[in-house]
């Protein structure tokens, strides 16, 4: 690092938006994909910057005034996380902090985390893809892991507040552009990697290295941290052999892949899952769960080896679980009366399609309807992955809109129509238009099917190319279902009340 000016005067704020610049605040100018902040170092001293962050000198000749400090350092974004946990007292330090990272589970092994450790008395942070949690302070979710300055702030309003842990999902882009850098995690967790984020990291080796940068404490870690490893998972057993040496406990529903905490003989009903737990006491704990689905399983052992690690007891496991709420958008059931099953899902790549899919079937008595769509301006290669997928395992298929963003949605919808047609030719209808889609299927429906809407879960938006418009999948469905003559369950039991 390298100072080069004059003494700026107390800085009391850190940004690197330029327009929220305000006197006194340091200013990091970051290289971005979209904009470059060193265009806006003039902007910034303008609003009254007091300092001025840069990892390129010529930032420095082209602004030669020198009337404040400029601090030179080698990588702007790496310096961004230490001045942020600086400037807010270290907080991280002060919480103990779990990450969970990996392509699917994050968030469900996140509110499956945060609900086991509140059952032991803990309170307990959140930051993750839905929403990020402040004691009983709930804030929609901007992104899955903010920025670094906006991370820090959370993390030291979680201690203001009396917190004593932080349960946080880790995106890759957020190890990639070193949003958590230096956080001294004493857990870290990895689901699973599948075809994800392309788009970004252009191949699935790259995205795994990016994975296991948080996983060998690259971007974070304290020394004795605990890696929590799913080895049903190849990447996950590629990832134990790295880390030969680390603290490791792993978990899976293969025995042969010798989990230390391992989910045998499960009963997977249509409206909960039963399983035996072994690993987390002397002998197996028969747990009940009000969640369905394999996958739900896997998560479920994640957050069990969380709470095994942080000293829940084997008794309070199986409270714990039995009364495990639904993670807002994941496999979330949708009662309104109707003779048929419906269930809201973000699931938004082959993989996730595959297991929500394959957890249906089974339940559908008669047939399983799927509404799902892919993202534009993202990976393109997954659209006819999904197609596929859905040609498979559902009966009856609608293709339609997720977040088109600058792409073309009927483009879209063509890539994924064209997986489903490579399967077979019947049973799929494209509807572009997402509300029409859900209202479609629904009225479709016949008692004992199931209806899958995939793709948006928690979200509560369709983002476009010049717009970004309200949309919410469980309330069109509500809205749809009552236009039918039905009506959610909260309604008839106030009715009754009444």
């Amino acid at each position: 690092e390298e100072i080069r000016g004059r003494s700026g005067g107390v800085i009391n704020s850190v940004t690197q938006n330029s327009k929220t610049v305000t006197p006194g605040a340091l200013f990091i100018a970051l290289s971005g994909s979209h904009h470059d902040g060193n265009d806006y170092i003039m902007s910034a001293l303008e609003r009254g910057a007091v300092a001025i962050v840069v990892d390129r000198e010529e930032s420095i000749v082209e602004h030669s005034l020198h009337k404040i400090p400029f601090i030179i350092v080698e990588d702007a974004r790496a310096a961004m996380a230490s001045i942020a946990a600086w400037f807010y007292d270290y907080p991280a330090r002060k919480l103990e902090m779990i990450g969970i990272t990996g392509t699917n589970g994050k968030t469900s092994v996140a509110f499956m985390t945060c609900h086991l450790l509140r059952s032991m008395g803990k309170k307990v942070g959140m930051i993750g893809t839905v929403r990020y949690e402040i004691g009983s302070r709930q804030i929609p979710a901007q992104r899955t892991t903010p920025d670094a300055i906006e991370l820090q702030r959370l993390l030291h309003e979680m201690v203001r507040v009396g917190c004593s842990e932080c349960v946080m999902e880790v995106s890759s882009h957020a190890i990639d552009q070193k949003r958590v850098a230096g956080i001294p995690f004493r857990i870290m967790v990895f689901t699973n990697l599948t075809r994800d984020h392309l788009d970004y990291h252009q191949d699935l080796e790259t995205y795994f290295k990016t994975k296991r940068m948080l996983m060998d404490g690259t971007v974070g870690a304290a020394s004795t941290a605990l890696r929590i490893i799913n080895v049903d998972d190849a990447y996950g057993r590629r990832l134990q052999q790295a880390l030969h040496g680390r603290r490791v406990r792993t978990f899976g529903q293969e025995a042969a892949y010798r989990p230390d905490i391992l989910a045998r003989d499960m009963d997977l009903a249509s409206g909960y899952t039963r399983f035996l737990l072994h690993g987390v006491a002397n002998t197996p704990a028969t747990c009940l769960v009000p969640l369905i689905g394999r996958h739900n399983v896997s998560n479920i052992l994640a957050a069990a080896a969380i709470a095994y690690e942080m000293g829940i007891e084997p008794e309070g496991f199986k409270n714990a679980l039995s009364t495990m709420p639904a993670v807002p958008g994941r496999l979330e059931p949708v009662h309104c009366g109707q003779p048929f099953s419906l269930f809201i899902d973000y699931a938004h790549t082959e993989d996730a399609l595959y297991h929500v899919l394959t957890t249906m079937k089974p339940l559908a008595k008669n047939r399983l309807h799927c509404v799902f769509g892919c993202g534009g301006s993202r990976d393109s290669g997954k659209r006819f992955k999904m197609g596929v997928v859905a040609a498979q395992w559902a009966d009856r298929t609608w293709i339609t809109s997720d977040n088109p963003r600058k792409e073309s949605p009927e483009a879209i919808a063509h890539d994924v129509e064209a997986g489903y047609l490579s399967i077979r030719s019947e049973g799929v209808r494209v509807l572009v238009d997402r509300r029409e889609a859900i209202e479609t299927a629904l009225r479709e429906a016949q008692p004992g099917d199931v209806v899958l809407i995939a793709g948006k879960g928690h979200e509560t938006y369709q983002e476009f190319a010049h717009t970004v418009v309200p949309f919410d999948d469980k309330l069109t469905a509500i809205e749809a279902l009552s236009a039918m003559g039905f009506e959610p369950l909260e309604a008839i039991e106030e009715r009754r009340a009444s």
